[in-house]
């Protein structure tokens, strides 16, 4: 484990900064990093506006394994797993944050500066009891980046080992819109206030406050009523991002399944890979294949997010509980 230490978080300096700090000495020595990153700078982008939302297209084929991951209800045990220290690259470290977490440079990054938060053992991808450091991760890295967990059966790539990951705020469209999109507010208690995003294609909670402790205790009530509300056992299906500037932001995009139907059709061509997870909830939509890079659409993505997100009818149920959880 010490081998795999590149340095202590201590507190006393943005965990944004360090860990810059930390992706530019492991570009130095790990060449595959640095050729990843190399791959991203030149992978296509294009923007793309349904009903006035922002979303930003991305061709990244070096995102097809994550793309392809099963969810935790496939066989993860059967393949190693590639966030437990002994599985790292020989030349890769990381920042060891308390004791339980090492921030690691992401070999297949979808963002200028793209990190993986990965617990230092190897335990289920559940969010329960660790509210509170995935809050201060957020504010430890400072308001130029966003903090992101993809639960096991929407999005995880490792729904076998806990882990959140980190990337640049402004490569998110949803949070570079944030402040400027239309809000309803559902209840405010205790300093937090809770409510929902409007017009956004895709149901979404919001929750603010400058209140680290009753931040964690608002989201885990939150997710207890989802969890009881959820057809599927274990932890309801959601993706959650936050970001912090002198406040805690949060979005958190209730689920209902995995993936789309266009991922699975039969026909080659009428096929797209897509495999939505925060980022995707989140307005950036990546594509490991270059036949689907053109192939998404406004209908493409109305449909995708019809399959994935929570329909409405439940959503107005979260909302009409939200008073009686809190």
């Amino acid at each position: 484990m010490e081998k795999k230490i590149f340095c202590r978080y201590k507190g006393d300096k943005s965990l944004g900064s360090i860990s810059l700090s930390l992706l530019e000495a492991q570009k130095k020595v790990w060449f595959e990093l640095k050729e990843a990153h190399e791959l991203l700078n030149h992978c296509p982008i294009r923007p793309l506006e349904v009903d006035t939302i922002p979303f930003v297209i991305q061709l990244n084929p070096q995102r097809r394994k994550s793309t392809l991951a099963e969810s935790e209800h496939l066989s993860f045990k059967n393949r190693s797993c590639f966030l437990c220290t002994e599985n790292l690259p020989s030349r890769q470290q990381g920042i060891l944050y308390g004791n339980d977490f090492l921030i690691l440079c992401n070999p297949a990054p979808l963002s200028r500066a793209h990190f993986t938060i990965a617990h230092t053992k190897h335990v289920p991808q559940k969010i329960k009891g660790y509210l509170s450091t995935f809050l201060f991760l957020a504010q430890d890295f400072g308001p130029d980046f966003v903090v992101f967990y993809n639960g096991p059966k929407v999005g995880a790539s490792a729904p076998g080992h806990l882990h959140f990951q980190a990337i640049l705020g402004k490569d998110l469209p949803e949070i570079l819109s944030l402040d400027l999109i239309p809000k309803k507010i559902v209840i405010e208690r205790s300093g937090v206030t809770v409510g929902h995003l409007l017009d956004r294609m895709r149901p979404t909670l919001w929750l603010e406050s400058n209140d680290g402790g009753k931040t964690a205790f608002t989201l885990g009530k939150i997710l207890s009523l989802l969890r009881d509300l959820s057809v599927q056992e274990g932890e309801a299906p959601m993706n959650l991002l936050c970001r912090y500037n002198r406040k805690w932001q949060i979005l958190l995009y209730p689920r209902l399944n995995h993936r789309p139907s266009i991922f699975y059709r039969e026909k080659d061509e009428e096929r797209i890979l897509l495999t939505p997870g925060a980022v995707e909830m989140a307005g950036l939509i990546i594509l490991p294949r270059v036949e689907d890079f053109d192939r998404v659409t406004e209908e493409v993505l109305r449909a995708v997010f019809r399959d994935v997100a929570l329909d409405e009818e439940r959503f107005a149920k979260v909302l009409s509980r939200l008073g009686n959880a809190l």
